[in-house]
């Protein structure tokens, strides 16, 4: 198996639309895993057949990244892409394409589109870049990265970060100093409207933490008077 997709969900409909895309793929050998945090399989019976097997793992998660972790503990694909089940996979090469680029690499990557944008200091289009500028700010867009399962081997999801999970893991790869590589196209099409989106409070605070677990005593005293300010800046510029 090439690649796994791993969609944590919560009585969202618009998963319909995110199947679709990822039907759309061509070149590449898939399966798919939904993480139920509802724990409702009716919901899910009215959904068509699809040209991939999904595997659906219903019962009751500890927030995203918790069914994130239960999705990649069961997936059998080389690589593991994660989508929300309010995304789309941009087009019908994006994931052959990231695969074929990232035959070298443990991590590769591309831009993601923002959609429905609510808030002025979101960008359109993400241009993502690691591990430069990981000490300011998450340079990664979750939805435009394909990892090799194996990187999930020595350790999951931090569950204790709510917001910042994948932040945090990207950090510890960048630690690891993993081989990248970055293709320059739009790999999918995100609603702009998430919980770190929002930019509220409690998303600061779990960088703070972050950073104070990942970064040296000088680092951490020039960087959180940023994520402060960044806090401010964007409630600011709503």
């Amino acid at each position: 198996m090439q690649c796994t997709v791993v969609i944590p969900t919560f009585r969202d409909a618009r998963i319909a639309q995110a199947l679709d895309s990822i039907a759309a793929q061509k070149n590449v050998q898939l399966e798919v895993i939904v993480v139920d945090g509802a724990n409702e399989p009716a919901s899910f019976q009215s959904l068509p057949s699809y040209p991939f097997p999904i595997t659906f793992i219903h019962e009751k998660d500890n927030g995203v990244f918790d069914a994130m972790n239960k999705g990649i503990a069961v997936a059998k694909g080389e690589w593991i892409y994660l989508l929300g089940s309010d995304d789309l996979i941009a087009n019908e090469n994006s994931l052959s394409n990231l695969i074929s680029s990232g035959a070298q690499a443990d991590l590769v990557f591309g831009n993601v589109e923002n959609t429905g944008l609510s808030h002025n200091a979101t960008t359109k289009t993400h241009i993502p870049s690691f591990p430069n500028g990981m000490i300011w700010k998450h340079t990664l867009h979750q939805q435009g990265v394909l990892y090799k399962r194996a990187l999930f081997q020595e350790r999951n999801f931090n569950t204790t970060y709510q917001i910042l999970g994948d932040y945090e893991f990207h950090f510890h790869l960048k630690n690891k100093i993993v081989k990248v590589e970055y293709v320059n196209e739009t790999v999918a099409r995100c609603d702009a409207n998430g919980l770190s989106k929002r930019y509220v409070w409690k998303l600061y605070k779990e960088e703070i933490r972050l950073k104070n677990e990942y970064l040296n005593a000088l680092q951490i005293l020039v960087a959180v008077p940023f994520i402060v300010a960044k806090y401010v800046f964007k409630k600011l510029t709503k």
